[in-house]
């Protein structure tokens, strides 16, 4: 279970470094991706085969609904590839969705962690939202995406019983 709450920068190249305390519970692959709210979630990559990878297969590529959120989970997921130094780049498109850009805030999150822009974390944490507006044009909230994904898959779970 991931826990805590760090306080670090990225550095003028963008780099961030995982907390030790969180990273050693990662494993040797994780992922990092869009989360909710404007925050990033990385997470080691049995999290991400559970929870999607391990859906998605059973989906029919022609289901064009289907597809249309496979591509909005799959495509803003990176392998986090670190240095010699234990730092990692965090791509161009997730930096500006998290508005990352210097002060940053890692928490373990449960089953995840989440990294969010110092100014976004203190906005969540007391309940001002209006940042959503801000985010990049067509970032939707990565909890939405991933509900409907699930409701997919439950009425289609729904409509196989019912045959």
């Amino acid at each position: 279970m991931f826990k805590g709450i760090y306080y670090h920068q990225a550095d003028e190249k963008s780099r961030l470094r995982i907390p030790a305390k969180l990273k050693a519970q990662l494993g040797e692959k994780y992922f990092i991706t869009r989360g909710g709210l404007g925050s990033l979630v990385i997470a080691p990559e049995s999290y991400f085969e559970e929870n999607i990878f391990s859906k998605i297969k059973d989906i029919d590529y022609t289901d064009v609904e289907a597809m249309k959120l496979i591509r909005a989970i799959t495509s803003f997921m990176f392998d986090i590839e670190e240095d010699n130094q234990g730092r990692f780049v965090v791509p161009t498109v997730l930096r500006d969705y998290a508005n990352i850009i210097k002060n940053v805030v890692t928490i373990g999150a449960g089953n995840v962690i989440e990294v969010w822009s110092e100014e976004r974390f203190n906005q969540s944490i007391n309940g001002n939202f209006e940042y959503i507006q801000e985010l990049p044009e067509g970032s939707q909230d990565f909890n939405e995406i991933l509900k409907a994904f699930n409701n997919l898959l439950k009425r289609k779970s729904s409509a196989q019983t019912d045959l």
